[in-house]
C-alpha cells in the first residue's frame, strides 16, 4: 500500500517505480523467450505477437470489485441490510451510480452503523422543483422521482442518524444540489456529509491503459474534470450546516491534479470513467476513520 498519501515524490518512489520496470521487462523476455507468442503490454494485460489483446480480467475484476462490500452488506444479509432502520445508528446514504463508493468508506470506517441505501444510476438528489431536469427519456424517471420523494419525507428522514451523499457532477450542478440540501435540513438535523468530485475521464480507462498502461488513463488529454465546483460545494455545505469531505484532500498532496495519487499498489482510482475503484473507497474509509473516529459526531434531533 503506497502510505501516507501526503508523502511527496521521494527517491525510493523513484527507485520502487525502477524496480517495476525492470521486473516487467524481465518478465516479458522470459515469456517471450521460452513461448514466443505472448508480450506484456504496458503493465496491465497481455498481447500476442499477432496483435490480438488478450481479455484483461484485472480491469473488470476492478469494476466488479467496487461492488464487493455491497454484495456483502447489503444482498447476503437476511434481515433487511440496506433497506431496512434497525435499533441502533442508522446511517443513509443517498446518491446515483457513486453511493456504493461510500457505502464501502463508511462501512471500513465505521463497520457498526445498519447502512441503508437510496440510490440508482443518474438519480442524484433533488427537489420537487428540479424534477423537470429528469428528461422523458430518462430510463429511470419515475423511479427517480418516486427516491426523491421518499428522500425529501420528513417522516422518512427522521428515522436516520446519520447522512451520506455522493453523485457524479456533471448535469447534476451545485444549485440542483443547494435546492435538495435546503429541503433535506427543513426535515432533519442529522448529521450530513457531502462528498466533492475527483477525476473524470474521456476514455474509459480500460481502453486506455491497453494502449500504454494504467498511468496514461490520468494524463492531462484523458482528464474530462477534476474536482468540479468544489470551493463552490464546500461553501453550500457550510450554508447548510454539512460536512464537506474533499476526495482531492484525500488523494492529492495539493489540488493540482499532478500532484494525486491515481495508482495504488497497482490499481487506478477509477477502472471506468469515474466510479472509484474498491481499493480507492476504501482508502478513502480509513482517511474518514482517522479524521472523524469510528463514532462520529452525531447530532440526532428533532428538526422543529
Amino acid at each position: 500500500m503506497e502510505l501516507p498519501f501526503r508523502q511527496p515524490a521521494s527517491a525510493s518512489r523513484f527507485r520502487s517505480n525502477q524496480t517495476y520496470a525492470v521486473s516487467c521487462m524481465a518478465l516479458a523476455f522470459t515469456l517471450v523467450s521460452a513461448a514466443g507468442l505472448e508480450v506484456y503490454a504496458g503493465g496491465l494485460g497481455w498481447k500476442t505477437i499477432k496483435g490480438e489483446v488478450a481479455i484483461d480480467s484485472r480491469m473488470e475484476d476492478w469494476k466488479r470489485g467496487r461492488y464487493s462490500l455491497l454484495k456483502k452488506v447489503c444482498h447476503d444479509h437476511k434481515d433487511g441490510h440496506c433497506n431496512n432502520v434497525n435499533p441502533g445508528t442508522n446511517f443513509l446514504i443517498i446518491g446515483d451510480s457513486h453511493a456504493p463508493d461510500v457505502l464501502t468508506s463508511f462501512f471500513v470506517a465505521a463497520p457498526q452503523y445498519n447502512y441503508i441505501l437510496n440510490s440508482t444510476g443518474g438519480c442524484p438528489p433533488l427537489a420537487a422543483s428540479d424534477f423537470a431536469i429528469l428528461k422523458p427519456g430518462h430510463p429511470d424517471r419515475e423511479k427517480c422521482i418516486a427516491l426523491n420523494k421518499q428522500r425529501s419525507d420528513p417522516s422518512y428522514l427522521k428515522q436516520f442518524d446519520v447522512i451520506a451523499i455522493n453523485v457524479l457532477y456533471e448535469w447534476y450542478r451545485p444549485e440542483h444540489l443547494a435546492r435538495y440540501l435546503s429541503v433535506l435540513r427543513d426535515a432533519t438535523r442529522a448529521r450530513i456529509f457531502l462528498f466533492g468530485g475527483f477525476i473524470s475521464l474521456n476514455r474509459d480507462c480500460g481502453l486506455v491503459a491497453l494502449s500504454g498502461g494504467l498511468s496514461r488513463c490520468f494524463e492531462a488529454e484523458n482528464i474530462k474534470s477534476y474536482r468540479p465546483f468544489e470551493d463552490e460545494l464546500e461553501n453550500i455545505a457550510k450554508r447548510y450546516d454539512v460536512t464537506f469531505i474533499s476526495k482531492s484532500e484525500i488523494f492529492c498532496n495539493r489540488k493540482q491534479l499532478s500532484d494525486c495519487h491515481t495508482i495504488i499498489s497497482g490499481v487506478p482510482a477509477t477502472a471506468d470513467k469515474h466510479h472509484l475503484t474498491f481499493e480507492f473507497a476504501r482508502e478513502m474509509g480509513l482517511w474518514i476513520q482517522k479524521r472523524f473516529g469510528r463514532n462520529y459526531e452525531l447530532r440526532h434531533t428533532s428538526p422543529h
